[in-house]
């Protein structure tokens, strides 16, 4: 992944997409001194709904502050179709304070970034690398 500093704030730049990946992040995210931990993400659609639902769990328990979004890159889903299976996901976790949702992923990043604070810790689930 990619770190840039950032105002007092850490911001992490990944492609993880699955569990797994979600798991070996907050592995790393233990030796980053942080206050708080935000993330901008979403699954993809051609995901089986489990992999979708525990993608969300794992989020819901390990950060504070979700920008969630949908973009128009679904993969066969209708239109908020993933949205509320993450929605479902969510309601498993524990730590997850606050929740926001947008369209599109450019979007989502420039909702975080502008809400950024000092202590932050954000991980922006990059899909556009471009």
């Amino acid at each position: 992944f990619n770190v840039v500093r950032c105002n007092g704030a850490t911001i992490v730049i990944d492609y993880g997409h699955n569990v797994s990946a979600l798991e070996a992040l907050l592995q790393a995210f233990a030796a980053i001194p942080h206050e708080r931990r935000v993330i901008v993400y979403t699954a993809a659609g051609d995901r089986r709904d489990r992999d979708i639902l525990d993608q969300a769990a794992l989020i819901a328990d390990s950060f504070d502050h979700w920008v969630l979004y949908e973009d128009a890159c679904t993969r066969g889903r209708a239109d908020g179709e993933i949205i509320a299976l993450m929605r479902q996901g969510i309601a498993q976790g524990k730590r997850l304070r606050s929740t926001e949702e947008t369209r599109g992923e450019l979007n989502a990043i420039d909702k975080a970034l502008a809400a950024l604070q000092p202590g932050d810790l954000i991980l922006i689930q990059a899909d556009q690398v471009e």
